[in-house]
């Protein structure tokens, strides 16, 4: 594994994170992906509580992290999104972006990438301080595939590269990192800013909406 290079988030830092709200798991009217994918609500799921207390980046570059989800108990297969809370203003005072993908997730273990096919997608967010960026995915889970991990990659190495987020509540377990050739549990105390914004093929009902608060909160 990499070298982990972090920044604890005091004084100041912390009074500006406060501020950001963290976002709840809920139903969420939006356009519908695409030709044949019926309309319904959008669901975002996370399992950080939306305070950020730590950032972190590698020494090296290709280091993933990311956290499981699991949409078994919801109508939701196509992932819309995935969000990554992060900044360019550290550690060099610009974005110069990251990777996201989907992974498999069964027997409760991270395994291959399911998408894209070329081993990431690139963006390179905008914007001013810490903020939450959505990266357009547009994936439909095959119907083998109940879980998932959403991940990012931290691209370049440091210093030209942006952190990851990390909050301060007690581990969940959900989170993860991979490098040299295997995954394991995410080696930093908190967990993940990472989420996922999925949408179903009918309606996400209040009773089934309900399922997912218990289970995300």
């Amino acid at each position: 594994m990499g070298r982990n290079i972090t920044l604890y988030l005091l004084g100041a830092l912390v009074l500006s994170a406060v501020s950001v709200k963290g976002a709840d798991v809920r139903g969420r009217v939006t356009s519908p992906p695409g030709e044949g994918f019926p309309f319904a609500p959008a669901v975002e799921l996370r399992w950080d509580n939306g305070t950020l207390a730590t950032a972190h980046l590698w020494a090296e570059p290709g280091m993933w992290v990311g956290n499981d989800f699991d949409v078994s108990t919801v109508c939701a297969r196509h992932i819309q999104n995935i969000r990554v809370f992060s900044t360019g203003a550290w550690p060099n005072n610009r974005w110069d972006g990251f990777r996201v993908a989907v992974f498999a997730f069964a027997n409760g273990i991270p395994g291959s990438m399911l998408w894209p096919p070329n081993g990431g997608y690139y963006y390179r967010p905008s914007g001013v301080g810490w903020t939450w960026c959505d990266v357009p995915v547009g994936y439909t889970l095959p119907a083998s595939w109940s879980a998932f991990v959403a991940a990012m990659d931290q691209y370049y190495p440091y210093p030209t590269c942006d952190p990851y987020a990390v909050d301060g509540d007690p581990v969940r377990g959900h989170s993860w990192q991979f490098g040299a050739g295997h995954w394991t549990r995410l080696g930093v105390d908190g967990n993940l800013m990472v989420r996922a914004v999925v949408q179903g093929e009918i309606d996400v009902s209040p009773v089934t909406l309900g399922r997912v608060k218990a289970l995300y909160r």
